[in-house]
């Protein structure tokens, strides 16, 4: 039985036909998938509304982590910062904040059996 010849088989828009010894082989023209179940044509590939929107969203979810570090690499880090030399300065003298002037006491070098009070 000639399948193809009687158009029992592929009868989607697209579709060829091909005579084999015991059946038939459907294909589909361009970049399309023959499914026999159903038997129609569908694209292999995504669509072009498809890839764009991927790009839209890749987009965005790379712009929104930029735009988080760039909020804690300035914004949020020069708060901390400032938040620990507020508490180190507390326990600690800075540099910057204090002159640096020595005690006459501190400055003389010790001589033999004389002490500092």
């Amino acid at each position: 039985i000639d399948e193809c010849k009687e158009h029992l088989a592929c009868q989607c828009d697209g579709c060829s036909c091909k005579n084999t010894w015991g059946g038939y082989d459907c294909k589909c023209t361009g970049s399309k998938i023959y499914i026999a179940q159903h038997d129609t044509c569908i694209e292999r590939s995504g669509t072009k509304f498809g890839w764009f929107l991927a790009f839209v969203v890749l987009a965005a979810i790379a712009g929104v982590g930029m735009g988080g570090y760039i909020f804690y690499k300035y914004r949020l880090r020069s708060y901390m910062d400032s938040e620990i030399m507020a508490i180190m300065s507390q326990y600690m003298p800075l540099d910057n904040q204090h002159s640096h002037e020595v005690n006459q006491a501190e400055g003389r070098p010790l001589r033999g059996g004389s002490t500092v009070v």
